[in-house]
């Protein structure tokens, strides 16, 4: 009986020893393999699959690289861990395609002069320490090294990280940037100005070659070679040899970027009314072949219009919805693609309304509106406009309201507009810049060959207002409403991405986070004594239950045998 008790008692505790060491040794075993659980509501520690995609196309691999000073103010340690942690994390998912290297910065003047080389200076931040404020500079990098490119992070930020890291591993692996060509004969309509500024705004400006082509008299349309996007900032009429031009682009496969007006007044915010010659701009033509018409009217939409200020006294002025300026809700998007998500709202000052006539398709051929106005929306026809606005801003009494699409996309094999017909006479090229951008497109391989039938990937996007990115729009919209004016520097961007560098980047910069609260960093005491818990504790805790439990067995059965045995 002894050695039957004997027995057990080694059993028991030779039970909780194995227990423990295995416990510990599995700790021990996956602390250098860990995997983290995202239950934060923006998945702000989860590494999208749309940047690992951009990662899994790598043909190389590319180092990451993370400076920051040895001593980095309070409100950064955090930061730090964060970064630390992400990129290890897109390390271990990225098959080996990824290296990250970690160094610390301290003063040494060597480690300066190795990193300026780079570009890679100290920079100022603030910090409050016993309410006084003060200024200190710090190291706060990341360099993404792709063979002997590389491009710099400069304080990556928990907001934008994951896109921080998209759009530098897409530049410095991009053999050329897109080539994007605004077309446009207006001085007093600088468009590329316009989007020039909201690039840098957005820090787009590096990822694209924008070129401008001003088409007057003497200076005919010539697209350039490995032209990603033609965009009509404000539509022209053309000669036949340049609508030929820009049909043959889009059967080439390539994609074109209209917005259309019906009118050619200035600026609708301060009521300037100017001459406005016809609407019907030739190019609408080639788009009616295409089986998209704009159509000639103007959209008045009292049912969401911006507040425009009418005049008042001292600082208080009076605001009075403009219908000439509907605001387009989210609730009348009619599509999912990637342009419009996450968007809430969007300005279409002096819209034109559109519909897809019946033309003969091919099966894949893709047509779809991207937006409607509300159903309190009246039309006026051209030329006989009226903007001006009453009192009460009320749609006329004998107003036919009723919702219109103001914005389109077509895709796929669409018909040429000069299919069937003969092919025109080619332009004769007499300014220098045309003959420099024939020869330069001669010289990049451009073989321009007459097809009838869009090549795969041709598509065109209307939208139907050409004034939502003029100076004179956005400045007062930024004065007015700097919400949607970011959102109308958002949607510009959206339609480039998802046309030139593709969705994954566009979808990683539309993600929507929250910025994350985190708490004071534990000193190197409190996190070793976290890192020993993490380890051993749940060890412990096994081996005082089982400690626990034999203590108890051993008292139940001594209690029994009192009871029992006599």
């Amino acid at each position: 009986m002894m050695s039957h008790r004997k027995n057990l008692k080694w059993m028991s505790l030779g039970s909780i020893v194995i227990a423990t060491v295995i416990v510990a040794a599995l700790n021990l075993l996956l602390a250098n393999n860990y995997r983290r659980i995202d239950l934060t509501r923006d998945q702000i520690y989860t590494i999208s699959p749309e940047l690992q995609n951009i990662i899994s196309g790598l043909k190389d691999k590319a180092t990451l690289t993370f400076y920051a000073s040895q001593k980095l103010p309070p409100q950064y340690v955090s930061a730090e861990r964060f970064v630390e942690d992400n990129l290890r994390e897109l390390a271990e998912k990225s098959d080996g395609k990824i290296i990250v290297k970690l160094e610390k910065i301290g003063t040494d003047a060597d480690d300066e002069s190795r990193l300026a080389k780079f570009g890679i200076n100290r920079l100022p931040v603030g910090i409050i320490e016993r309410d006084q404020q003060s200024i200190t500079n710090i190291y706060f990098h990341i360099r993404v090294q792709y063979g002997p490119r590389f491009h710099v992070i400069n304080m990556p930020d928990e907001s934008g990280f994951e896109y921080q890291l998209a759009h530098a591993i897409t530049k410095v692996t991009a053999k050329t940037r897109p080539r994007i060509v605004f077309v446009q004969n207006d001085p007093r309509f600088d468009f590329l100005d316009t989007i020039g500024s909201l690039l840098g705004q957005m820090g787009l400006k590096d990822i694209y070659e924008v070129i401008s082509l001003k088409v007057e008299e003497d200076y005919p349309l010539v697209i350039p070679a490995r032209t990603e996007l033609l965009v009509l900032g404000k539509p022209i009429d053309f000669r036949v040899q340049e609508l030929f031009e820009i049909d043959q682009y889009l059967m080439s496969g390539g994609q074109v970027l209209v917005f259309a007006q019906p009118t050619d007044f200035q600026n609708p915010l301060l009521m300037f009314e100017q001459d406005h010659k016809d609407w019907r701009y030739n190019f609408y033509e080639v788009l009616d072949g295409y089986g998209l018409r704009i159509r000639p009217e103007l959209v008045e939409d009292y049912g969401s219009a911006l507040p425009i200020p009418v005049g008042g006294e001292g600082n208080q002025a009076a605001r009075l919805p403009s219908p000439i300026l509907p605001i387009i809700h989210a609730d009348r998007f009619t599509s999912e693609t990637a342009i419009l998500r996450d968007t809430a709202r969007l300005l279409l000052p002096m819209a034109a309304p559109m519909e897809f006539l019946p033309v003969s398709k091919a099966p894949e051929f893709y047509a779809e509106y991207l937006m409607h106005t509300t159903e309190q929306t009246a039309l006026q026809v051209a030329p006989e406009f009226n903007l001006g606005l009453s009192p009460d801003s009320e749609p006329p009494a004998d107003a036919e309201l009723a919702s219109h699409p103001v914005a389109a996309i077509l895709a796929g094999p669409m018909r040429s507009f000069f299919a069937g017909k003969p092919q025109p006479d080619a332009l004769k090229i007499e300014s220098t810049r045309s003959e420099y951008q024939v020869l330069q497109r001669q010289a990049e391989g451009f073989v321009f060959e007459r097809r009838d039938v869009a090549e795969p990937g041709a598509r065109v996007t209307v939208i139907g207002s050409g004034m939502m990115y003029s100076g004179t729009m956005l400045g007062n919209l930024r004065r007015l409403d700097p919400y949607l004016y970011g959102e109308q520097a958002s949607f510009l961007a959206n339609i480039l991405e998802s046309t030139t560098v593709g969705s994954d980047l566009l979808s990683i910069r539309r993600k929507q986070i929250t910025t994350p609260v985190f708490r004071e960093d534990l000193t190197d005491s409190q996190r070793s004594f976290a890192r020993f818990a993490n380890t051993f504790g749940v060890a412990l805790l096994i081996a005082i239950g089982g400690i626990g439990r034999f203590f108890w067995r051993k008292g139940h059965l001594k209690s029994l045998r009192r009871r029992y045995v006599k």
